[in-house]
């Protein structure tokens, strides 16, 4: 391996040395009146899209090619400077901004592009709070995972879910990464709010086209996260109510001594008004949602410490919980006998992420980060059902039996990472190495008693894993047009029986980048080294996370898409995408798996193979009083099926031939603003049981059906008030308005007078009004 790798990295160096020219715009930004550094104020680059923020000194610095350039500089209690320019060798460029009268509330400037979803050179999404504040949301939640939902080559799963299904991929081949640390999270609700508040982030960066090698761990897309910083330098709070969550936010510079503290915390509300809920719907809908006593809070917390001599030091904590119970018992008598009967379900999972990241300052143009974390997943269902025959007049018991099905597993990561870069004359390259050993706990087993006899069936043992990835990435400007990101990935992980090696190029060639039209074409392979194993789609989402074992390897995708981005006016962004995608070494339940006869996961899964091609058209406005988005994709996604005849194509979950997306926003001053969502998406693959026999009901192949297509409409508003100590922000929506009854699952109910069984379409979401309230201190 150390072979191949060193190859591999002298054959980038001798490419890059024959490459063109890259140039270095820095500088500082400091007070109009003094040398006072500004302190943490937000840069953005355009048109690449790359953004930074200036450090205890005020100083900031970009690499990038020639060409024509926006400098864009915004920090609150600041006026935003603009400045653009021609680039053609190295650039020094030192701004001064003007203070402003510093007003507790949100920064709104109406054409602002920070309050639009920013596309990068390489195909990445860029999206900020300020970016989805006035797009409408389910229970006018600020959920990361739906704001994505409307982006190209994104669906969704079940309505009002937050996964995400990207380029015909599976919701579990999404790897999160926050501070060099990569992980996985399940949803509150049974998936209907995603952990992520938008409340809680700087801003978040979906990668789906060249992904660099420093990352790895997901074999559809990552979504980058940068957590929130101190905007001023006085104690701010932020404290949001909502109907299903509400939460608090807390930024607290320290800037005598150089260090920042943002922290927050989210509560989950459904347990207030559940009851209530469920007494006025149809228990079609009722049986599907959580139960009473259920509750969820998520929270974060980021110190960070910088100086000219230690450099920057940050740890983050971001924790998630989830818990609900729902017990029922009855009682009745046969005679002389009295019969009670307890049925339940527990259900729950929590996780937990703690990164502590070093970027010591820059030594003899070398830039190196370190990175040491450590997360952890737990997941658990607890079914039981107790029975018991008690005679009246003693008492004594004259029968007992105990059903328990309990899964609990848990995996727990501990990482590390190094990375060095340097910028050349004509090159950027950057080197590094990372481990990451994980071990897996199923706690999994069904137990039943009756009377005396215990039967007990436990899946698997304990397992562990331990991943060694080298990386290198070098990016270059060949001539004035054309730009070339290449980048390698080489894995190695070794498990208790066996071992597996994974190479992972990636390569992005972009001629033209900022012009009005400008062609890319990428090729990445993604490696994902855990399994994620989704259930019965009758319902909403419940998945299963498993190791590698001996006999499945990690999933491996090929991503080859090319396209053309442009832009009209400085204005209007668009782009135009086409992609072919391959992933081998899913796993699947395989038909008739039984957690309660199998006696390992290796039993119960399966191997399949998916692939999926798509074209994918967005366009982004980007300034005036109207801006938004607009996306349509057409995709196809399918995946193996072992038939008795051998193995057929079938509609993936995540096919969705035809996926529209339309969402605007109208500023109609700095305090009001209208916003509007539009979807339109082809019927989810779903499977019914065609068969029935004296064993139970079977169907013949996975997703045999598909639901009717999906479509709705949503209105928000969205006002300002100011007051003397305090502003408060009024979120107030309606989300399907015109009443649409799209399918939630199809109910197998049994007709008299046809003598047969028919399938009802149940919805779960009519038209809903939310509100929320946002103060800011």
């Amino acid at each position: 391996m150390k072979k191949v790798f060193t190859v591999g990295i002298l054959l980038l160096v001798a490419f890059s040395i024959l490459s063109g020219q890259t140039y270095t715009i820095s500088g500082r930004i400091i007070e109009n009146k003094g040398e006072t550094p500004v302190l943490g104020a937000n840069l953005v680059l355009m048109p690449e899209g790359r953004h930074t923020t200036t450090d205890n000194l005020g100083q900031y610095s970009f690499r990038t090619g020639a060409g024509a350039k926006q400098l864009i500089a915004r920090s609150l209690g600041f006026e935003s400077v603009i400045l653009k320019f021609d680039l053609k060798s190295d650039t020094l460029i030192d701004l001064s901004m003007n203070v402003t009268v510093f007003e507790l509330d949100e920064v709104n400037v109406i054409g602002n592009s920070a309050n639009v979803i920013q596309r990068t050179n390489l195909g990445s999404f860029i999206v900020t709070p300020s970016a989805m504040r006035e797009i409408p949301k389910l229970f006018g939640e600020p959920d990361l995972l739906k704001s994505l939902q409307i982006l190209p080559g994104v669906s969704f799963g079940k309505e009002g879910s937050s996964d995400i299904y990207v380029r015909g991929g599976g919701a579990g081949q999404n790897v999160i990464f926050a501070d060099g640390c990569s992980f996985f999270l399940p949803g509150h609700l049974l998936g209907i709010v995603s952990p992520i508040d938008l409340d809680f982030l700087e801003s978040a960066e979906l990668y789906k086209d060249y992904i660099p090698s420093d990352i790895g761990g997901g074999a559809s897309s990552v979504i980058s996260l940068d957590f929130l910083k101190p905007h001023t330098d006085s104690l701010t709070t932020q404290l949001r109510l909502g109907l299903i969550s509400s939460g608090v936010i807390l930024e607290v510079p320290f800037k005598k001594i150089n260090l920042d503290l943002t922290a927050g915390i989210k509560s989950g509300n459904y347990f207030l008004y559940s009851k209530f809920l469920k007494k006025i719907i149809p228990d079609d809908v009722g049986n599907f949602l959580p139960p009473d006593k259920y509750s969820f809070f998520d929270s974060f917390f980021k110190l960070s410490y910088e100086s000219t001599r230690a450099g920057k030091i940050s740890y983050l904590f971001f924790g998630n919980y989830d818990n609900g119970t729902d017990e029922s018992k009855t009682y009745g008598t046969h005679g002389d006998t009295l019969v009670k009967y307890t049925e339940g379900l527990k259900t729950g999972w929590n996780s937990m992420v703690q990164a502590l990241e070093w970027e010591p300052s820059v030594r003899d143009q070398y830039k190196w980060i370190f990175n040491l974390n450590y997360n952890r997943l737990a997941t658990g269902r607890r079914l039981y059902s107790e029975s018991e025959s008690l005679v009246n007049s003693t008492g004594e018991e004259i029968s007992f039996s105990d059903t328990n099905y309990s899964f609990y597993p848990a995996i727990n990561n501990i990482g590390f990472s190094s990375t060095v870069k340097r910028d050349f004359n004509k090159i950027s390259v950057s080197l590094g190495v990372s481990d990451r050993f994980r071990s897996y706990v199923p706690n999994n087993y069904a137990l039943i008693t009756k009377n005396d006899t215990v039967t007990r069936n436990s899946l698997s043992g304990n397992s562990q894993a331990n991943e060694i990835s080298l990386f290198t990435s070098t990016n270059m400007r060949v001539g004035k047009h054309l730009q070339i990101d290449v980048g390698l990935r080489l894995t190695s992980v070794l498990i208790r029986n066996g071992s597996f090696f994974t190479a992972e190029p990636r390569l992005s060639i972009t001629y033209g980048q900022g012009s009005k039209v400008s062609p890319h074409i990428n090729f990445v392979r993604l490696g994902q080294n855990d399994h994620a194993v989704e259930g019965s789609n009758a319902g909403l989402r419940s998945q299963l996370w498993l190791p590698l074992y001996k006999d499945f390897g990690p999933e491996i995708s090929d991503v080859l898409s090319a396209g053309f981005k442009g832009e009209i006016r400085n204005d209007l962004t668009w782009n135009l995408d086409g992609y072919i995608k391959r992933t081998t070494g899913m796993l699947d339940y395989k038909p008739g798996a039984s957690f309660i006869f199998d006696t390992s996961f290796v039993d119960m899964v399966e191997r399949t193979t998916l692939r999926a091609y798509g074209i994918e058209a967005g366009f982004i406005k980007k300034s005036g009083r109207l801006t938004g988005s607009a996306s349509y994709t057409w995709s196809r996604s399918k995946r193996e099926w072992p038939s008795p005849e051998g193995l057929i194509w079938i509609p993936s979950v995540a096919d969705r031939p035809h996926n529209l997306n339309l969402s605007l926003k109208y500023h109609y001053n700095e305090k009001t603003s209208l916003g509007l969502n539009f979807v339109y998406q082809s019927g989810a693959p779903a499977t019914i049981y065609m068969h029935e026999t004296s064993y139970g009901e079977f169907f013949e192949t996975k997703n045999n059906i598909r639901y009717f297509d999906y479509h709705r409409l949503d209105f928000s508003f969205r006002h300002l008030i100011r007051k003397q100590k305090f502003s408060f922000w009024i979120d107030a929506g309606i989300y399907n308005v015109y009443n649409r009854r799209n399918t939630f699952y199809f109910k197998k109910i049994w007709d008299e007078a046809e003598g047969s069984y028919l399938y009802k379409n149940i919805s779960l979401y009519p038209i809903m009004p939310s509100i929320a309230l946002t103060f800011n201190f």
